[in-house]
């Protein structure tokens, strides 16, 4: 779909669809922020195989009927500071940046009351992000993402 975006002082702005709801539950919670995330605030995200748990959760009766979902191990890090490892279904392995998953993250902080701000600071294996937005009744709206946008590979394909 057609994105807006800008570029100031060489951050990349992007904004991101509406959400209508957080699915909160005692263990996780789970947000389409254009692609399924399902969201486990913990400790010690350091730690964790996020492969070998990302997609046990990934291939979960509890996923299995919609093709699946992108999993996020999220600690938190400071006041409204969250460091996010992503597991990333399609991909079937962590990555080191998610634009859906760290914006999926910021909600989801705010919904549970992780988070005061509406301008939420995420940190990733690929570097920060910063996520803004607004919230009517658990409704997510004018959801921007901020970060830098590096040149990380190119290939070719020769048939």
């Amino acid at each position: 779909g057609r994105h807006s975006a800008l570029i100031e002082n060489g951050l990349v702005r992007l904004q991101m669809k509406n959400v209508d709801a957080a699915n909160i539950n005692e263990a996780n919670v789970f947000l389409d922020t254009g692609s399924p995330h399902h969201i486990i605030l913990t400790a010690g995200v350091g730690d964790i195989d996020v492969k070998t748990e990302g997609s046990r959760i990934r291939y979960s009766e509890a996923y299995k009927r919609n093709g699946g979902t992108n999993v996020n191990y999220v600690e938190a890090a400071g006041e409204d500071t969250f460091l996010v490892r992503t597991y990333e279904r399609g991909v079937e392995d962590e990555t080191y940046s998610c634009g859906t998953g760290v914006t999926a993250v910021a909600l989801a902080a705010y919904a549970t009351g992780k988070a005061a701000s509406k301008k939420i600071y995420l940190k990733t294996p690929g570097g920060d992000l910063e996520v803004s937005f607004e919230e009517n009744n658990n409704h997510f709206s004018n959801i921007w993402l901020t970060g830098p946008a590096e040149f990380v590979f190119k290939g070719e394909i020769i048939c």
